[in-house]
């Protein structure tokens, strides 16, 4: 049978040439020239190339940088990459089409094509981690609710030990502290695309306004930082978290951060915090709102009172995190064992520290619910 082009996504030929195209020993470019993969490269979820830092063998000479893949050859114009010097790196272009168009670079250059058409002979599919706890035959519901609730608290611990990390013992307690709950909401902004560049910013910015201790002209000297220093990524970035949308945001947050007295964040509830200093994303409740609220904010206010020795107010925080629910990625759920089908809707934070820093990082040894069945 014919295999179309039609028949696969471009996610699809990432995954091929990820995992299955080392499989294959000898390839022939479109032009004769044979190819042998050493290294498929890194996926960039970013933008720029679909993958970095890739090697192949061309004809005898080994080529270092990055490869591009498509379903057309025509698309590389389509996406205006013969304009972009982000794929002068590119050392090969990858397609699945039977009858493929040459390519140029900005600089020129005419690249290599591979079609993967002919290696295609049945329709691809995801590769699915395999966990040791698919294959238990009974795991009581307890142990599951015991290591999501588990991983709740960690998650936590985690969140604590991420915000610590960006404060400045060098700076009063106030200062320490407001600096550090904004580069975390910064981070929390940046999400997923943006956010070494929001972190960057954060970081000019604060020091900016602690320099002049006043937001004027804040704006244009953020902006002008941006242009020469950052460099953003608009690809796969939904409309309202491009960076035109959240720079202002993120300044906005640090005009309501710097007018609140410290003395709020361990006095007033935590509604009443985010409703002012989240004001600035406008409508309440959105997933980033929540997201900001409840993995940013919590664990910020719970440092404050370990620094501050309120036992109190580590206990209400606690509660407030260990009822916290929100919503969880499809993808992410994909990602995990089936095993916690059903247990979506409690310790949401818990399941997707499960997945993401257990299940999907082969830690099984430290879960209940693998130490349950051995």
């Amino acid at each position: 049978m014919m295999i179309r082009t039609d028949s696969f996504s471009e996610e699809q030929l990432h995954i091929y040439w990820e995992h299955q195209i080392t499989a294959h020993p000898f390839l022939t470019t479109t032009d004769g020239r044979t190819v042998i993969v050493l290294n498929p490269g890194l996926l960039n979820k970013t933008d720029g190339p679909d993958f970095l830092e890739a090697s192949i063998l061309l004809d005898g000479v080994v080529l270092h940088g990055a490869i591009e893949l498509h379903k057309r050859s025509q698309d590389w114009y389509h996406h205006r990459h013969h304009t972009d010097e982000r794929y002068n790196k590119v050392i090969l272009h990858v397609v699945a089409e039977r009858r493929s168009k040459a390519v140029f670079t900005q600089q020129g250059i005419k690249l290599p094509t591979l079609s993967l058409l002919p290696l295609l002979s049945q329709p691809l599919r995801e590769k699915t981690p395999l966990f040791p706890c698919t294959s238990f035959t009974r795991i009581s519901d307890y142990v599951i609710e015991q290591q999501l609730f588990k991983a709740q608290i960690d998650y936590l611990e985690a969140k604590c030990d991420a915000f610590i990390q960006h404060y400045d013992a060098s700076l009063t307690l106030e200062a320490a502290w407001k600096r550090a709950l904004f580069l975390s909401i910064c981070d929390g902004l940046g999400i997923s695309q943006n956010r070494s560049q929001m972190l960057a910013l954060g970081c000019f910015a604060w020091k900016e306004r602690e320099v002049s201790r006043s937001a004027t002209n804040l704006s244009e000297r953020v902006d002008a930082f941006c242009q020469q220093f950052i460099r953003w990524n608009t690809r796969a970035v939904r409309p309202q978290n491009q960076p035109s949308i959240r720079i202002p945001q993120s300044l906005a947050i640090l005009e309501h951060l710097s007018d609140t007295p410290l003395t709020s964040f361990y006095t007033q509830p935590t509604e009443e915090l985010s409703h002012t200093l989240f004001s600035p994303l406008g409508k309440q409740k959105t997933h980033r709102y929540m997201l900001l609220q409840g993995t940013v904010l919590l664990p910020a206010i719970y440092v404050l009172a370990q620094l501050l020795g309120k036992s109190d107010l580590q206990d209400r925080i606690r509660l407030e995190w260990e009822n916290l629910s929100l919503p969880i990625p499809d993808a992410v759920l994909r990602s995990g064992p089936s095993v916690f089908s059903g247990h979506t809707h409690q310790w949401s934070l818990g399941l997707l520290h499960q997945i993401r820093s257990t299940c999907s990082s082969g830690h099984c040894s430290s879960c209940l619910i693998f130490k349950s069945a051995i």
